[in-house]
């Protein structure tokens, strides 16, 4: 589930390394969020290699490690000092980090639902309720 349900539990601590206004914290709030919400690129690239079965979804699922790694990576590396820290590197890092997860979930749901056409219902709900339960 990843940085937009934690992010409660890790933004005072973002707050204080950084220091940054509640202003600040609330717009990465809704950046994370935001990219959570932007899935249209992952559903558009598993659709474009939909006639690819193999590959297709795990080259969709690899999009998102890549998306994943350079996210929260970047908020590493900020961190640690490895890279000076931006709020606007920031705000991208976490964008990337909330949309990666997309890759993910456009990849398991598609998968599942073409899988077991009969019973699309069901397996919906216990993938999304998996990722429920991950939290």
């Amino acid at each position: 589930a990843g940085l937009s349900y934690a992010f409660s539990i890790i933004s005072p601590g973002i707050k204080d390394q950084f220091g940054l206004s509640d202003y600040q914290i609330a717009l990465l709030a809704s950046v994370v969020n935001g990219g959570a919400y932007f899935a249209l690129v992952a559903g558009s690239l598993y659709d474009s290699l939909a006639h690819r079965h193999n590959l297709g979804p795990r080259l969709v699922i690899w999009v998102g490690c890549v998306l994943m790694f350079v996210g929260y990576g970047g908020m590493w590396a900020q961190a640690r000092g490895l890279l000076q820290p931006s709020f606007p590197r920031m705000l991208l890092c976490c964008f990337l980090a909330g949309n990666a997860a997309t890759f993910w979930d456009v990849s398991v749901l598609v998968t599942n639902v073409r899988n077991f056409p009969h019973d699309r219902g069901s397996v919906l709900g216990i993938c999304k309720s998996f990722l429920g339960m991950s939290t």
